[in-house]
């Protein structure tokens, strides 16, 4: 008997994903870095948010196999322009878009200078920030040049300052794509379902980011 299956590794993210939510608790003091994210609020926030976008790009993958996409949409088209323009009704065009910024701008570590002051008591305060790296068009579309962040969902785009609220606001978009895809069709995309392991216990993963946990 023959059995075949696609390569598709989206929903091995999941778990990996509350493992890091879970330490990136432990280290939130619950403040906005203006200057720099605390050492491990950044190293847990940044993973977090490659593994998710990770796992919305795979999972998109599936649907274009579904889909039968072929030549640029299956191979090169961006995730949001390929939605977009499969669904005429997909609503999240332009969160979409900045969530692939962010995780561009993580992958290739975009590059800023920084200069601080430090007073007596060891308070900083921001002297200058400079970025370095030019980014592409899709960094000046939807980047705002005078906050450093993105227009819409307000993510921090100097790779020093991502913390924990980047990282929930990432999930929490990543998981309304998803459960868009599921509301399509469960063959190309079935999220809703989905446990981990959190805190010692099987949790839906919905419900460790504070979104629903099947399709609405």
């Amino acid at each position: 008997m023959m059995n075949e299956f696609v390569s598709i590794i989206g929903g091995s993210f999941f778990d990996p994903i509350a493992t890091l939510l879970e330490k990136l608790e432990k280290h939130d003091k619950g403040d906005q870095p203006t200057i720099k994210a605390g050492y491990y609020e950044n190293a847990y926030a940044i993973s977090i948010i490659i593994l998710a976008v990770a796992s919305l790009e795979s999972y998109t993958m599936r649907v274009r196999y579904m889909n039968n996409a072929t030549g640029k949409d299956l191979d090169s088209k961006p995730v949001p322009s390929y939605l977009n323009d499969l669904y005429q009704d997909f609503p999240y065009l332009a969160e979409a878009k900045e969530l692939f910024v962010i995780r561009d701008i993580l992958m290739h570590n975009h590059l800023w200078e920084v200069s601080i002051d430090r007073n007596s008591n060891g308070d900083m305060s921001l002297r200058s920030s400079n970025r370095r790296s030019s980014g592409d068009r899709k960094y000046a579309e939807n980047v705002d040049a005078a906050t450093g962040k993105t227009k819409r969902l307000g993510l921090n785009t100097n790779p020093a300052n991502v913390g924990p609220k980047d990282a929930r606001t990432v999930l929490q978009w990543i998981w309304k794509v998803l459960l868009f895809l599921e509301s399509k069709n469960r063959n190309q995309c079935y999220v809703s379902h989905l446990y981990v392991d959190y805190k010692r216990k099987m949790v839906p993963f919905g419900k460790i980011i504070g979104m629903p946990e099947t399709v609405t």
